[in-house]
Parts: C-alpha cells; sequence; structure tokens
C-alpha cells in the first residue's frame, strides 16, 4: 500500500519483482495517477483506495485481493535487504505459517541505520500463508496481524526509510498517530517520539552492509515521473475496504435466543449455552470483535465468547457461549447478549435464571512426610464421592487437583524444632487462637488428615491447628488410627487432636462412610 512518491514505488517494485510471483498495489488518493505508469507495469495489480487512518483498516481487504500461497507485505517506506531477497522463498517454509524480519531504522543517511532501543530489536510480521482462517487482522495502529500455528524468526533484515526524512515531516506524523492511538510509551518517551524522533536520545548507530546500501539508495534516489496519461485503475469504496475492517460500523439489529442451558451450576462451575443468532442487520457481524457477551445480576461482567464465524445479514447461526458461574450460591439471573468489543453492548439480551449451589470442598492436609499419600487419597475421595471437591492443603505442586495455603506457616514460622520446646509450644499455642479468630483461613467443609506420623511438635501443632480451624466451620475431620505419642507434650497435642469436636478415627475402609453424610 502507498501514499507516498511514485517514484519510490517504482524502483521499490523494481528490487522486488525478481523473487515474487505477483505484486498487488493499493495506491491511496493522495497519489497522482498521471505519474503511476511505471508502477502499473511493474504490478500485476493496482487499485485506487480512499485513503482514511489507520492504515491497518486496509489489510483485511489488501490481503483478500492476494492470490499466492504466502503473502509479503512491505510498505513504501520499506526497502528489503540482498539477503532478505535472496531467501525469502525459502523463508516461505511450509513447516511453519508466518515469520517475523528484522526492522532496520535508517538515520542519518542510507548508510547508518539505530543500534539501540526501541529501534533493536524491531521484528516484524510480514510473510504469512495465505489463509484467512489462520490470520486476524486487529486494525488498530502499530498492532501486526496476527497468525496461528508455528512460527521463524529470520535474521534477514528489511530496512526503514522514515529516519530519512526531514525532521519536520516526521513531527507531523508523530502528532497524527500520537492523536489516533494515544498514550503508548517505548523506550522511556511517548512511543511516537521515541521511534520517530531519535534526535531526542541521540542513540548510536551502526552501519549499513555495502550491498544493502546500494538497494536503498536506489529507492531513495528514484526520481518522481514525469506526468502522462492516467491509467484506467479500478477503484474500491470504502464501504468494500471497511466491510472486512473489524472496528467498522456495525448494524445493531439481531436476535438471540436460547437453545439449551442449565437450571443449576456450582459455585465457580464452567457452562456452555446454545444459543440461536439471526442476523437482522444491514452488516457482517464478525468476529472476533463481535462477542457474546455475559453479565450476572446485572452488574458483574462475565465471560465473553467470540463467535465462530461471521454471521452475513439476513442469515442465522448456532452459536455457543462460555460462562462462569458466580461463587456466591443462590439464585442468579445470566444475561447474553452481542457485543461490539470496545463500542457498545448490542442490546438484544436473552435472560435466565440459574440456581448457584455451593461446591463442597474436601480438604487433605499435605505435611512434607504426607506429600506421597495425599494424591492417592484425593483420588480416593474422588471414587467414594464424585460429588465433592478434594482441596489439597499446605501445598501448590501436586498436579490437578485444587489447593490452598496451610496453616502451617502462620504457626510454626520462625520456630526451630527440637529448640526451646516449651518456649515453641506457646508461641504456637498463641498463634492458633489468633488463627481461629480470622474468617475462613481453612476455607473447607470437611478435613481429612493423611497421616498422624508427625516427628516433630511443630508438625503436631499443624495437624491440630487444621483441625481446630476446620472444626469451628462445623466441619468433620477424619484420622487415621494414632500411633504412640513422642514425649509428654507430643502426647498433650495428640489427645487436644483427637478430642477435638467432629473428629472420627477410621481406617481407608472408613473414608467412604465419613464422606456419604458430605
Amino acid at each position: 500500500m502507498s501514499g507516498g512518491d511514485p517514484g519510490r514505488l517504482a524502483a521499490l517494485l523494481q528490487v522486488c519483482r525478481p523473487v515474487v510471483d505477483e505484486i498487488v498495489v493499493a495506491l491511496d488518493d493522495r497519489v497522482d495517477p498521471a505519474r503511476t505508469g511505471a508502477v502499473v507495469e511493474l504490478a500485476d495489480r493496482v487499485v485506487r483506495i480512499p485513503y482514511e487512518p489507520p492504515p491497518e483498516r486496509l489489510l483485511p481487504w489488501l490481503y483478500a485481493q492476494c492470490g499466492g500461497d504466502w503473502i509479503l507485505k512491505l510498505d513504501d517506506d520499506e526497502v528489503p535487504s540482498a539477503a532478505f531477497l535472496e531467501g525469502l522463498r525459502a523463508a516461505a517454509d511450509p513447516s511453519v505459517t508466518h515469520v517475523w524480519f528484522p526492522r532496520r531504522w535508517l538515520f542519518g543517511g542510507a548508510g547508518t541505520y539505530l543500534d539501540a532501543r526501541p529501534w533493536v530489536p524491531d521484528f516484524q510480521l510480514r510473510l504469512s500463508v495465505n489463509d484467512s482462517r489462520l490470520v486476524r487482522f486487529p486494525g488498530v495502529l502499530h498492532v501486526p496481524i496476527e497468525v496461528a500455528g508455528p512460527a521463524r524468526y529470520s535474521e534477514t533484515p528489511i530496512y526503514h526509510l522514515e529516519g530519512l526524512r526531514p525532521r519536520a515531516e516526521r513531527e507531523l506524523k508523530v502528532r497524527d498517530y500520537e492523536r489516533e492511538r494515544p498514550g503508548l510509551r517505548a523506550g522511556g518517551l511517548a512511543f511516537n517520539h521515541a521511534f520517530y524522533l531519535p534526535e531526542l536520545s541521540d542513540p548510536p548507530l551502526a552501519q549499513t552492509p555495502a550491498e544493502d546500501r546500494v538497494l536503498v539508495e536506489a529507492v531513495v534516489a528514484a526520481p518522481t515521473p514525469a506526468a502522462g496519461t492516467p491509467p484506467d485503475l479500478p477503484h474500491a469504496t470504502r464501504d468494500e475496504i471497511d466491510a472486512l475492517w473489524l472496528h467498522r460500523a456495525v448494524d445493531y439489529a439481531a436476535d438471540l435466543s436460547v437453545r439449551t442451558a442449565p437450571s443449576r451450576l456450582e459455585s465457580g462451575e464452567p457452562a456452555q449455552i446454545e444459543l440461536a443468532l439471526v442476523n437482522r442487520g444491514s452488516t457482517a457481524i464478525l468476529p472476533p470483535t463481535v462477542q457474546i457477551g455475559s453479565r450476572w445480576d446485572g452488574v458483574t461482567l462475565g465471560v465473553w465468547t467470540p463467535l465462530p464465524d461471521a454471521v452475513e445479514p439476513g442469515e442465522s447461526a448456532l452459536v455457543v457461549a462460555s460462562v462462569v458461574a458466580p461463587v456466591e450460591p443462590g439464585k442468579h439471573i445470566l444475561e447474553l447478549d452481542l457485543v461490539h468489543d470496545g463500542v457498545r453492548w448490542f442490546g438484544v439480551p436473552v435472560a435466565l435464571e440459574v440456581e448457584v449451589v455451593r461446591r463442597l470442598k474436601v480438604g487433605i492436609l499435605v505435611r512434607e512426610a504426607t506429600r506421597a499419600r495425599a494424591l492417592p487419597l484425593a483420588e480416593e475421595v474422588v471414587r467414594a464421592a464424585p460429588a465433592l471437591q478434594p482441596v489439597l492443603i499446605g501445598t501448590a505442586d501436586v498436579g490437578g487437583y485444587a489447593t490452598t495455603a496451610g496453616p502451617e506457616a502462620r504457626v510454626t514460622a520462625g520456630l526451630a524444632p527440637g529448640r526451646r520446646k516449651l518456649r515453641s509450644f506457646a508461641l504456637a499455642a498463641r498463634r492458633v487462637r489468633a488463627l481461629r479468630r480470622e474468617v475462613d483461613v481453612l476455607p473447607v467443609d470437611a478435613l481429612i488428615l493423611p497421616a498422624l506420623d508427625a516427628t516433630t511438635l511443630l508438625e503436631r501443632w499443624t495437624d491440630l491447628a487444621a483441625a481446630r480451624l476446620a472444626a469451628d466451620r462445623g466441619a468433620p475431620i477424619f484420622l487415621p488410627p494414632p500411633p504412640a505419642a513422642r514425649g509428654l507434650l507430643d502426647r498433650l497435642l495428640l489427645r487436644r487432636l483427637l478430642r477435638t469436636p467432629g473428629v472420627r478415627v477410621g481406617g481407608a475402609e472408613d473414608l467412604a462412610d465419613f464422606l456419604a453424610p458430605l
């Protein structure tokens, strides 16, 4: 795409022509068509377009004009390096879907480029497979296209000519870009100032390789062509171009209706809801800009779900919304509506009542000595009572099951086992009492201790603290048969543990009976 000097554009096309199969050029209406003869001769297709910022809004339409298996995008103020041209066809490797190339910002002449942040590294996604199923166009200034699949980073550069323009011209671009997308930062400065006004930071320069300098100078020095007879070029309208732009104006006339939906969910449970969508407007409803939004009770924003595909005017589609139930139990109103991301809700909501029930959790206390038993015990809980959720207390590294912090760190921090036992005993006792005054320190509906084989008083205090916290919530506690005490203080703690309200002592064969009342 080009809005600049047609002589420089023709010189760039001359450089690229030997290594590409097709050239498609979008000439915006700032270019004098009477001077585009050479461009038309070199390109396979030239289309006139109306200019409207940001330039990224043109990309989905422009890519749709290309017929090759791969698409290389170059701006008219860029020049590929000799190594880039030589390796371009090899870069189109079928094992990847897109390739990033380093961009070098020329400054101070064709022979030098900026060699510091933020200009280095500056990788640009410029080569991608021509498959609309894999490519997404955000359509926002300074935001690259997105391509699904494996990628590769090349070392062959593209040279950016912007830094060779007079500073006054670059300052005008900075002003326009800052208005288009304010607030970005780079290199400790406002984004556009950092990139387009290197004079503000006096960065170091590196030498452009001789073979690349020749290419750059050939493009930069190209004269503006003399005016001739304007060629008869096709014109693309603003509507044609913006039809594929994600941020185009949208007709918000649509209908949503529920096909299937759950009436009861657990706290925090994910679910899917089938919806029928009818586009009653005059514009296509395009993903991912338009999504299915969810709200709970008219206030809390929920999950947003992208549409699976475009829905054209007059068409209907089956769509599926993903939702996550609130944590608070009770009856809730779930509202689903289409939402134009960053703009507005469509205002065509459907609402349904969902009963949210509390998720029952069985805590399993994990100490270092009982870590190996925790996972099999969690599996046994699931087998015996699938409605209950095992929660591993005091660990974060047992895969798959939910975890939560245990009382060990709060109770035993700073206390050394085997030293000054009475003082440690008294401090641990005070800490347990303080923990019991807090709310939901141990949010479980039942507690299981895998073993009572504590080897230190501090481990025994951890067992007792967990049991007391569970008992304060009215949660039953399952303990294995106790071993012999290891001294007077251990006997005292073990006795207090066994006398904790709600304690049941049993073997593995008794676990299912313990869980059944829950």
